[in-house]
């Protein structure tokens, strides 16, 4: 493939949070480089260089006048650009359109069109095969330029006459609103003609239109069109399109057309909600009449006027109450003499400015420091949008002001109904308690392990179709019913066996909702103190985070925003990084409403199948929070504070380890591992759920986000526990009693000789045994595929000189700061990790030859378990019909052969060869046009794929020596010709198996074609 040549990205800096967010998405462009080009207003200058070099970027800042808005700074660049050699660029800014309704929406939808690997790499190639391409417009934002033209119209004639434009090619001309947009350099070369200055715009005054700027955000498609240029638009999914000539009248009656659409949506909407309503007032006026009453007889009975007294004594009781607890508060920032006197001097102020009225003012304002206190001290960066429940403020009185409070436990796996009742126990006031499942069996076992609970005022047990896990049952059969309820626990049986990770989710979310009764106490009370407040759930488990997002959901989101008369553009708007992960949460009744007037049947839910995403119930789970916010209700997470971990929200300190872990444990088993996922993790996973068979349990520890982190997972129960201090990590180990120490892969470890050395040590002090597990050959260097700076493989030369040399340019290369660029000291830690190992698992028998080239080793120890020892889901076979299709599956990186890959395709296009290449998987690397890359699968859809596809041989075309291989199991599981070159684990498997060829590793792109092209005639003779 062409070396891609490098882009100019240009950023006009005015609003500088949403610069943060630009900033966001430019540290996740890695496959173009490119240079910033950013201008600003002269008095932002300073802050705007600082937070420039500490971002890393390339970059130009040009600070300027604030007058022009970005188009004066954008012509200022566009002449330094043109003559730093950069053909395209690309256009952004800060913008906010304040005077739109979706300013933010629209934002972040034009940066996700811009700003990405993806739609950059896109639109390079479209440019590269459009060389008469100018502009690359996001779609939403080109617009007529007959548009609000009045205004702007003696400017852009004007113009248009200078560029030989003439009126009739004018009003066919469409424009960018927003001017974000691709862009050749050279079609922006005609408006640097006009010697435009800053006297020929205007001071920034707020104008939304008729400015010199708005109009030449019009004539950048003048420029275009006079530089013989082209105007190209970008669709919302990606795809490249020429706008079709379109009348400013048609264009008008097109937008009516969705405007309308949008009113009657909303009117529908509005009409259903004020029938909702109308609905509430009657029942409420028809209960205020019942309870008149007899509220009227209460506070005119002889009774209520005898114990007034009492009320009132009660009533400053707790004022003393509050005060008292106040006042230790107070002693403990301000003790002593010192203490007393600085506040009988705020008494005696207050005292003399407003008299005794004036104290509860005082007591406000000191309890207010308190509380400032109490969040600056306990509140980090991180924790910031989170609620931490304050347990030692609790106002016991104030949660119990609550009288109306519902439970919804939807009990899949009966077996856990003691654990749930135990939770429930916890609840200190009355509730009524519904429960579902989805047989009459377990409902009668359930009835009878939750009879004679305290505080349950009654008990409804429903049998309901497994579909919808526990959202179907809870929105279909209680819906309605749990609306009428004031505040309302949801939970259900949670268990994730797709991954083993998430075994301690439900112990995480049950201890954060019902930990023990002051915890619920305080949630009651937060709910007491803020009536807006709907939602309060527990702060996302920490493995889950990765998964904070849409993914496959926004079909269904779309749908349920429309079917509640909504515009399903609002799905921009919806924050898929805080909401209710794993659906066990507190709220009001009403806050789910907007989900019952969509009068869901329960046969709209997904039968349950295992699904991990993509459900309705996983729809409904993202989009609740913005439901309720709609509604007027507000949504917190919270952290309860025996779970607060100062770094790192939803794990526990370490230091809490040995009083969670059951004392009954036996044969603990400490895994060493990475957690940025690929083979050694799928080994890892399957290693787990092995060793938890047996009845065994796991701490599995990786680092990440700088700190250590320790899962603890057991068979049906877990917990996540995170550590910064290495030295601490090594000190909770030598105390848990743990058996066998499994080394699955230190990479990425920071200080790796010092870890492998407490290892070592803890191995020998605790008289644990060690497995390592050989997945790549970080031991032997820290370029763990074995690759030189040009792309090679190595061969692990004997003379460790050629390897130090190496190490000081290697690209490859991953250590902890401060290692020594000495090879023989990188391995040594490993040597003596090796020494006292007991076994080290290898798996392939190409490894062991690798690695005795540096490493001694005692046969006794090497044990060679191929990965099909362990199990591995895939039967299907695939059929071999049809012209030649060859297939790569997994990610694309050079250590897995992109460069071969990509000469293949380009030889392949050069010679008309009509052989499609297809990439089931995803590339970390620019790829040729006529490649195809699918993006990631699962494992099990990889036969239907295939089979969809056409692919009828797969090419393995990595480059280093493979330790195994899951790619090349999945190939010949499904019974497809496999070419590898001849080398490592690849090579080795390859020659044994009945529709496999190797190749040399510097064979030419013919051999390797040919090779593909013979191997499937053998195969698909053989299968005749």
């Amino acid at each position: 493939m062409d070396q891609v040549d490098p882009i100019a990205i240009v950023i006009h800096v005015f609003y500088e949070d949403v610069f943060e967010e630009i900033l966001g998405c430019l540290d996740r462009i890695n496959l173009v480089k490119h240079k910033l080009y950013v201008t600003c207003p002269q008095d932002n200058e300073e802050r705007i260089q600082k937070r420039l070099a500490a971002a890393g970027h390339d970059y130009f800042l040009l600070p300027v006048e604030n007058r022009g808005r970005d188009i004066l700074p954008f012509l200022s660049v566009i002449p330094i650009i043109i003559a730093d050699g950069y053909a395209i660029l690309i256009k952004v800014h800060t913008k906010k359109s304040p005077h739109r309704e979706d300013g933010q929406a629209w934002l972040r939808g034009l940066l996700d069109a811009l700003l990405t690997d993806q739609s950059i790499s896109r639109a390079l190639n479209y440019l590269k095969k459009n060389p008469k391409l100018g502009i690359l417009v996001p779609e939403d934002c080109i617009v007529p330029i007959q548009h609000y033209f009045e205004a702007n119209s003696a400017r852009t004639l004007h113009f248009a006459e200078k560029l030989k434009v003439d009126n009739t090619t004018l009003n066919q001309l469409t424009y960018a609103a927003g001017t974000m947009f691709f862009a050749r350099s050279s079609a922006l070369i005609p408006l640097l003609d006009f010697n435009l200055t800053n006297d020929d715009f205007e001071p920034e005054a707020g104008q939304l239109d008729g400015t010199m700027a708005h109009a030449i955000e019009r004539v950048i498609s003048l420029s275009v069109q006079a530089s013989q240029h082209s105007f190209g638009g970008i669709k919302k999914n990606g795809d490249f399109f020429i706008p079709e000539p379109l009348s400013y009248e048609d264009w008008q009656i097109k937008e009516l057309k969705k405007e309308v659409a949008e009113c009657w949506a909303k009117i529908k909407y509005l009409r259903e909600t004020v029938s909702g309503r109308e609905g509430q007032i009657a029942s409420l006026n028809q209960a205020i009449c019942e309870r008149s009453s007899p509220i009227e007889e209460i506070f005119s009975s002889t009774s209520w006027r005898i114990t007034s007294p009492l009320r009132k004594v009660g009533a400053w009781g707790r004022r003393v109450i509050r005060i008292w607890k106040l006042f230790q508060s107070y002693r403990q920032r301000h003790s002593g003499a010192a203490g007393i006197h600085r506040l009988a001097v705020r008494v005696y102020e207050t005292l003399a400015k407003g008299g005794l009225g004036g104290l509860g003012g005082l007591r406000k304002t000191i309890g207010l420091h308190e509380a400032r206190r109490l969040n600056s001290s306990t509140l980090t960066p991180l924790h910031h949008p989170h609620y931490i429940l304050p347990l030692e403020e609790i106002d016991s009185a104030n949660a119990l002001t609550i009288q109306d409070v519902a439970v919804h436990a939807h009990i899949y796996y009966s077996e856990l109904a003691p654990e749930i009742r135990h939770y429930l126990e916890n609840i200190p006031v009355p509730f009524n308690l519904y429960v579902t499942t989805d047989t009459a069996d377990k409902a009668a076992s359930i009835k009878t392990t939750l009879a004679g609970m305290l505080n349950v005022l009654a008990l409804d047990i429903r049998v309901v179709p497994n579909r919808g896990r526990d959202i179907g049952p809870m929105l279909v059969e209680l819906g309605e019913t749990l609306t009428r309820h004031e505040i309302v626990l949801h939970i259900h049986t949670k268990r994730s066996p797709h991954n083993p990770n998430l075994r301690g989710w439900r112990r995480y979310l049950m201890q954060s909702l019902l930990g023990n009764p002051r915890l619920v106490a305080a949630i009651l009370d937060r709910f007491a103190r803020e009536k807006q407040l709907g939602i309060l759930y527990p702060q996302t488990y920490h493995p889950v985070i990765p998964f904070m997002r849409i993914g496959g959901n926004a079909a269904a989101m779309s749908t349920l925003l429309r079917r509640a008369g909504r515009d399903d553009a609002e799905i921009e708007n919806i924050d898929t990084t805080d909401f209710p992960a794993g659906f066990m949460l507190w709220f009001r009744g009403n806050a789910i409403e907007p989900f019952i007037r969509m009068k869901f049947g329960i046969e709209e839910f997904d039968f349950e199948a295992g699904q991990d995403d993509s459900t309705l119930a996983h729809a409904i789970e993202r989009i609740l929070p913005y439901f309720a916010s709609i509604g007027g209700f507000s949504h917190q997470s919270f952290l309860p504070v025996r779970m607060l971990s100062p770094t790192h929200p939803g794990a526990v300190p370490l230091s809490e380890l040995l009083s969670v872990l059951p004392s009954s444990l036996i044969a603990i088993r400490i895994i060493f591992d990475h957690n940025i996922g690929g083979g050694a993790n799928r080994y890892s996973r399957d290693l787990i759920n092995a060793i938890i068979a047996e009845g065994s349990t796991v701490l599995r520890i990786y680092y990440a986000n700088h700190a250590w982190f320790v899962e603890w997972i057991a068979a049906d129960d877990g917990m996540i526990f995170v550590e910064a201090s290495t030295d601490a990590l090594f000190e909770a180990l030598a105390g848990v009693g743990a058996e066998v120490i499994i080394v699955n892969s230190p990479y990425m470890y920071p200080e790796i000789d010092r870890v492998i050395e407490n290892i070592v040590s803890l191995a020998r002090a605790t008289g644990m045994s060690v497995d390592y597990k050989v997945h790549d050959f970080y031991v032997i260097c820290p370029s763990q595929h074995l690759l030189e700076n040009n792309d090679q493989y190595c061969s692990v030369p004997q003379d460790v000189n050629v390897c130090n040399s190496c190490l000081v340019k290697n690209k490859y290369v991953h250590w902890g700061a401060n290692q020594p660029v000495d090879i023989v000291k990188w391995r040594q830690p490993f040597v003596d990790l090796f020494e006292i190992a007991s076994t080290i698992t290898i798996f392939d028998p190409s490894s062991v030859e690798i690695m005795r080239r540096v490493f001694n080793f005692d046969d006794a120890k090497i044990r060679v378990v191929p990965h099909e020892h362990l199990s591995f889901k895939h039967v299907q076979t695939v059929g071999l019909g049809g012209p030649l299709h060859i297939g790569m599956f997994g990610t694309l990186t050079e250590a897995k052969g992109s460069v071969v890959i990509n000469k293949l395709a380009e030889f392949i296009a050069s010679h008309n060869l009509n052989v499609p290449i297809t990439l089931v998987g995803s590339s970390h690397v620019l790829t040729e046009p006529s490649l195809r890359v699918l993006g990631t699968y699962k494992h099990e859809e990889l036969p239907h794929i295939v089979q969809r596809e056409g692919i009828n041989v797969f090419l393995m075309a990595s480059i280093i020596p493979e330790t195994f291989s899951y790619t090349i199991s999945e190939a010949m599981q499904m019974e497809l010709p496999i070419v590898a070159f001849d080398i490592g684990a690849q090579g080795n498997r390859v020659k044994q198996y009945k529709f496999g060829k190797v190749v040399p590793l510097d064979s030419s792109l013919e051999v390797i074609l040919e090779a593909i092209q013979s191997v499937l005639k053998i195969a698909q003779g053989l299968k005749r």
